[in-house]
């Protein structure tokens, strides 16, 4: 059995640093170290790396796929990416949103809570917590998935389930803005935040 620091590309030109673990060729353990944005995140992960493997008594190790990097008194003190997922992951779990079987659905949904970004951006952010990010069409696919399969209802039932309703009601609502093209601003027009990135005086419109 033999462990190994790998290097690999990630989101944007990112470095995601691990430790493998193998035997006969067989990968049995993959540790992951952080994932590097610049050369100095990347130093310091690789730095981290190899402490690990010498803090687990590992005298003689390879480098897989680039130079040896010799420890430079870096210390990495915290980390919360992985713990943050994991805590999120049990929450989805322990409300039925398992039974849905779909991994991709999940990776998307929690990286989606930790930051409301765009599908291509979402995909970043799992970069960014080390995971194993979907590629190609992959969240495309699971979208065309969950309307196919309905996720929506299974979600809605899983949690009436979970918090043991047995009748209610569904309240909507949603939010925008409308904007004027006009300069001057009233009792009900006024400039502010648009989502259109517009000046001009605007109203929002709740829907209920």
């Amino acid at each position: 059995m033999g462990k190994y620091i790998q290097k690999s590309k990630g989101y944007k030109g990112s470095i995601r640093v691990r430790i493998i673990t193998k035997e006969r060729g067989k990968t049995l353990k993959v540790e992951h170290i952080g994932v590097a944005h610049n050369e100095t995140e990347k130093e310091m992960y690789l730095a981290l790396a190899q402490e690990r493997l010498r803090d687990k008594n590992q005298q003689e190790f390879k480098f897989s796929e680039f130079e040896e990097v010799k420890p430079r008194g870096l210390i990495h003190k915290k980390s919360y990416s992985k713990f943050l997922y994991d805590t999120l992951a049990k929450v989805y779990d322990k409300i039925q949103l398992k039974e849905l079987s779909d991994e991709v659905f999940k990776q998307i949904t929690i990286a989606r809570i930790i930051r409301p970004v765009s599908k291509l951006e979402t995909v970043e952010i799992l970069d960014r917590l080390g995971l194993e990010f979907p590629l190609g069409n992959a969240i495309y696919r699971c979208l065309q998935r969950s309307i196919k399969k309905d996720y929506r209802r299974k979600i809605s039932e899983g949690f009436i389930e979970y918090a043991g309703i047995k009748r209610a009601s569904i309240l909507l609502y949603d939010v925008t803005t409308l904007y004027f093209e006009i300069d001057k601003e009233d009792e009900y027009k006024k400039s502010g935040l648009s989502k259109e990135r517009r000046l001009e005086p605007q109203i929002v419109i709740g829907l209920l």
